[in-house]
């Protein structure tokens, strides 16, 4: 709870500084700052000096007056974009975290996914809340895996003591050996 309050104190405090950015930018626009007019006084004497049209002058005032607004304009895509980045990281993390709890046979695990449980969340926080279920369910995801492949060894090693009794087999056995083949999907998780 203290930790949520402090993220929330420090979005208010990156706003407020985001809006004195902003303010700052406006105020060296409209000539009060020095450095400023300098560098505006610089630029006017090499146009001068090179013989710059003013329409192209014209053109450069107006780019220097919308500088601000396309910053931001900018920054507003990129914060779009992550938006969109983070809402599929969000979504390949739960499928993933629901892949394991069925591949595991334990599909009542689900109800950690619901969406109520993430309510007031930022979107930082589902995702490290989503991690953290994977960290938690991993253990026991990597010993039901290394379970299954040393089944697979024993009872090859068996039928290999034996004599070639395939067709002897049961259903659910030679299942099994055909299973042996594990692979690992770019998620991370085994399929047979």
């Amino acid at each position: 709870r203290m930790k949520r309050s402090m993220e929330i104190d420090k979005n208010a405090l990156a706003e407020a500084e985001e809006k004195l950015s902003a303010m700052d930018v406006t105020l060296k626009m409209s000539g009060t700052s020095f450095k400023a007019e300098k560098t505006l006084n610089d630029l006017q004497s090499v146009w001068k000096e090179v013989g710059i049209p003013a329409q192209d002058r014209v053109e450069a005032h107006r780019q220097i007056g919308t500088c601000l607004e396309d910053t931001c304009a900018r920054k507003l895509n990129d914060a779009f974009d992550l938006r969109s980045k983070t809402e599929k990281n969000i979504q390949r993390q739960r499928k993933k975290l629901e892949a394991t709890y069925e591949a595991l046979g334990r599909p009542e695990l689900k109800k950690n996914l619901n969406l109520s449980k993430f309510d007031g969340m930022t979107m930082y926080q589902q995702m490290e809340a989503l991690q953290e279920l994977q960290q938690l369910i991993r253990p026991t995801y990597n010993s039901a895996i290394e379970r299954r492949s040393n089944i697979c060894d024993e009872v090859e090693a068996l039928l290999k003591s034996m004599d070639p009794i395939d067709e002897k087999l049961s259903n659910n056995l030679q299942l099994l050996l055909q299973c042996k083949i594990v692979m690992v999907r770019e998620d991370g998780l085994y399929t047979v």
